[in-house]
This record gives structure tokens, sequence and C-alpha cells, in this order.
């Protein structure tokens, strides 16, 4: 098992104090956090296994609840999540659970907002990786993601809408 946490900076980032040990599969790294609407904290980490890692913290991130595997099948590569002005929650993940292979974004339910609902297909192709993802002040999503890093390599921009996850 591998350790997980944050670090919390009461200083503007002059120094940092490590919170939260928590325990996820094999090698883990690379965890996402986003504010829930209740007010606890979702880290979601990457795992080695077929599914991506959760945690939830209720004090700001000072402790995490114990590691779990969540729903979201995922290779064990880097995914990406966002809130959006929309208040809905962005996805951009590799839905196979053993291989790179194709790139979706997904929504949050506004009901439910740990479900993701919704398929928009931003790479068919094998390898994919890193995603990450910013929304312009009109709405517009621009996704950046990486193809065959370690060959001929691309990066490729993807500009979308919610209106398109469906």
């Amino acid at each position: 098992a591998e350790l997980q946490g944050v670090a919390i900076s009461g200083d503007k980032g002059g120094s940092w104090t490590p919170f939260g040990a928590v325990e996820a599969p094999r090698w883990a790294l690379e965890n996402m956090i986003v504010d829930l609407r209740d007010g606890r904290l979702w880290m979601l980490i990457r795992s080695g296994g077929s599914t991506i890692w959760q945690s939830f913290s209720e004090d700001g991130g000072v402790t995490w609840s114990a590691g779990s595997p969540t729903a979201i099948v995922n290779p064990g590569s880097r995914f990406f999540v966002r809130r959006l002005m929309s208040g809905r929650l962005l996805l951009i993940n590799s839905p196979e659970p053993d291989a790179r292979r194709g790139l979706v974004a997904s929504l949050s339910d506004l009901d439910d907002e740990l479900t993701f609902i919704g398929r928009l297909e931003l790479d068919s192709r094998e390898p994919v990786s890193y995603p990450d993802a910013v929304q312009a002040s009109d709405g517009r999503i621009l996704a950046v993601h990486d193809w065959a890093r370690g060959g001929v390599g691309e990066i490729r921009l993807s500009v979308f809408s919610e209106d398109e996850i469906v």
C-alpha cells in the first residue's frame, strides 16, 4: 500500500504541513481534490488497480477517511476532475480497466455529484494520458492530453461545451 495525503499552508505557501496518510493499493499518486457541496473534500487517487480510489475529509484536509475504490473504471493512468461554473464536476478519464485506450469527458449528476453521466469521446486512440482542462469565461472547456508520449508523440487540444457531453 502507498500513503496519500495533502500538504496545507497557513502562510500563503511559505511553509507546508503534511496531513492524510490515506492508504491506497500498490503505487498511488497524482491525487486530485474537489470541494463537495456538503462541505467535504473528495480526494480521487490514481492507483495501480482497475478503478480510481477515494477518500473524504470533513475538516478542510486535516484528517481523511480510509481509502476505498470508487466505481470509476481507470487503467491506473492520470485522470482529471474539476468543478465547472454550472456546479457540475467534469471528469476526463480513460474508461478501460487495463489499457490507456480512449479518453472521455463525463459530468456529475446534479443530484448525486459522485456519479458521472454522459460521455464525450475526446480521443479513441491508445495510448492516451495526462488530461487537464480549464473552463473559459464563455463556458467553453479547453482540454489537453497527450498521445504516444513514449514515441512519436502528440499533444491534443479539445474544445467543447457541457451540452456536448451526452
